[in-house]
């Protein structure tokens, strides 16, 4: 018996014969060691990643489904790519947001109770903290989901900034739902962008 086998000789040559790895007691355990490491890599990655990313694009699809009533026209240019429900409306913010929040619960997706005026706090891309509006024609809902902002925003003004002391006014009321990364270069689920290359 030697340390790492058994000696075999026959006339012609000489070999060492080992036992099988799983008879092997540090082999076995090595084995087992990385099994365990592997399996707690994909735990942590399916409850970090895979679940919340699978949750946005559900929730994504069931936004996109969502038929607006007669008076919305839909306006998929005026919106960034991972905006999940973009439409022009002559009604005003607060009853806009109102129609759609409702929409949305019905589909499933609760938001929080809408704020209007200044400031509401909105999303902002790529910013971790929520930005106070400037102008009264907005109003939001926002909701921190999946480790992004989920948030309906209705404004008729743009919500920051003025024009010679004045809030600068849309044509229309702007409707939008949309996801919001916290952080610049994060991509959005389902999108296929990276939020840091659109406007709010």
């Amino acid at each position: 018996m030697t340390p790492q086998g058994v000696a075999t000789t026959s006339p012609s040559w000489t070999r060492l014969t080992f036992p099988p790895w799983y008879r092997r007691p540090k082999r076995l355990a090595t084995v087992i060691g990385l099994v365990a490491v592997a399996l707690g890599v994909g735990v942590w990655w399916l409850l970090a990643h895979g679940w919340p990313e699978h949750q946005i694009r559900q929730e994504s699809a069931t936004l996109r489904s969502i038929e607006l009533p007669e008076g919305y026209d839909e306006a998929p240019w005026a919106c960034t790519a991972a905006t999940s429900l973009c439409a022009w409306s002559d009604l005003p913010p607060e009853q806009a947001a109102a129609e759609v929040s409702a929409l949305l619960a019905e589909a499933g997706v609760e938001l929080p109770e809408i704020s209007c005026g200044v400031g509401t706090e909105i999303p902002m891309i790529g910013s971790s903290s929520l930005s106070s509006a400037t102008a009264e024609g907005v109003c939001a809902s926002v909701s921190a989901q999946y480790g992004l902002v989920l948030g309906l925003v209705a404004r008729n003004q743009v919500p920051f900034g003025d024009l010679n002391g004045a809030p600068v006014d849309y044509p229309r009321t702007l409707v939008t739902v949309a996801w919001y990364a916290t952080e610049l270069g994060r991509t959005i689920p389902g999108t296929g962008y990276q939020e840091s290359l659109h406007w709010l």
